[in-house]
């Protein structure tokens, strides 16, 4: 009974305040629940279905043919011999066999098969990598949308507050006659604005948290608490692990399976092969008799001369490979334009930070001193809102420029 007392808080606790959610959670629910992500399966199952077809190649083949014609001219003997009848052969002629053949050495054919369609499935498997990576960056826009106006609503209550506590105060001294009521009306009207600006904030907050949960698949509400990652910079690795170098390198790979195949063509073939049938003739074809007969060997194929077909094969496959270099060296390129700009983007907001924290502090002993005159009757209640708003406005530059910060670093992580 305690048990389950304890679930059931333990669920009341999670809905009512929510639950905690960090970048690493949704990146690892778009890998398990986006619907790009069941691709991956079914490509796994293409490739184990192509390949037992390829593996059937190396096993006996069975096959049965009948045949029934009629021939205009029959084999005779261009002479006769004395005293003797040699009968005239049938020109109807019926047979029935069955044929069983095994590849006992096909040049390497199938196995350099099976590694082509592997290297294919990998291209497959990487582009869902590449396409899960652009839907992760997309939620991680919305990610930092809705942990910034969780906020930025956050500073709004605050300052809410703040006017609040000014406002019972102001009440009282209404009362007495000391203030004018009008004064008390611009409280209640920058309270209203502010709350206008939280109800903003919310329902934007929800439209981001609503896409986040189609990206995901995962069910947010108003109550997710979105976790702030941490801001460190992690050591670069050469862009080895983006998945479009990964997809370029699955590509050179199954350039390089089909160079094999190509080169492997003229190989020679190896095969046995037996039959066994009834027919008329048999074997004997001087016979008009129907007769079983059967026969087994050994067939060796080899293509001595095609042309250059394979040479000019590996030709243009060697050049694809070339254009698949080229491609790498320009996503490096962009890649390393692209960590540039970040890199000067969080330097930026790093003395941005730096003066928001020193203009956080200024400001609110400014208010501190304009809520003190405000008392003494020596500045307007306009006055004391504006320092109020320039307090909030310095604290959500603090916040938007923090948070900023903090993707800076973690787009750059993800460039890496």
């Amino acid at each position: 009974m305690n048990r389950i007392l304890f679930v059931a808080l333990l669920l009341f606790s999670v809905h009512v305040f929510g639950q905690d959610v960090t970048l690493q959670q949704c990146y690892s629910s778009i890998n398990n629940k986006h619907p790009k992500a069941g691709e991956k399966v079914i490509f796994d199952k293409v490739l184990q279905s192509k390949v037992n077809i390829l593996k059937k190649n190396l096993l006996p083949q069975l096959d049965m043919d009948v045949k029934a014609s009629y021939q205009s001219e029959v084999v005779s003997l261009p002479f006769t011999i004395p005293n003797q009848n040699i009968p005239e052969l049938d020109k109807d002629q019926y047979k029935a066999t069955i044929n069983v053949s095994q590849v006992i050495y096909d040049g390497g054919l199938t196995k350099l098969s099976i590694e082509k369609e592997k290297a294919y499935a990998e291209i497959e498997q990487q582009r869902v990598e590449v396409s899960l990576y652009n839907v992760k960056i997309m939620a991680s826009q919305f990610f930092f949308s809705a942990l910034l106006l969780q906020q930025q609503k956050e500073v709004l209550n605050n300052i809410l507050k703040k006017i609040e506590t000014k406002k019972q105060q102001l009440k009282a001294a209404v009362e007495e006659g000391a203030v004018l009521s009008a004064e008390l009306n611009i409280l209640y009207v920058e309270i209203i604005k502010l709350k206008q600006q939280i109800n903003q904030l919310e329902n934007n907050r929800q439209a981001s948290i609503d896409v986040l949960s189609q990206l995901t698949g995962e069910k947010y509400s108003g109550k997710t608490n979105f976790v702030l990652p941490q801001s460190n910079i992690q050591e670069g690795s050469g862009f080895v692990n983006r998945p479009e170098i990964i997809l370029l390198n699955s590509r050179y790979n199954h350039l390089l399976s089909l160079k094999k195949i190509s080169e492997s063509k003229n190989n020679p073939k190896v095969f046995a092969f037996a039959s066994a049938g009834y027919g008329k003739p048999g074997i004997n074809m001087l016979s008009n008799s129907f007769n079983d007969f059967y026969l087994a060997g050994i067939g060796l194929t080899w293509k001595l001369w095609d042309w250059h077909q394979a040479k000019e094969e590996v030709k243009v496959l060697d050049l694809n490979a070339d254009i698949i270099q080229k491609e790498k060296e320009n996503l490096h390129k962009n890649f390393d334009i692209k960590l540039i700009q970040i890199n000067t983007e969080i330097k930026n907001l790093e003395q941005l930070i730096a003066d928001d924290d020193k203009i956080i502090t200024l400001q609110k002993e400014i208010v501190e001193v304009y809520s003190a005159k405000l008392n003494n009757g020596t500045i307007t209640m306009s006055e004391y809102i504006d320092r109020v708003n320039e307090e909030k406005q310095a604290e959500l530059n603090f916040k938007l420029h923090t948070l900023k910060l903090v993707k800076a670093k973690t787009d750059y992580n993800m460039n890496l």
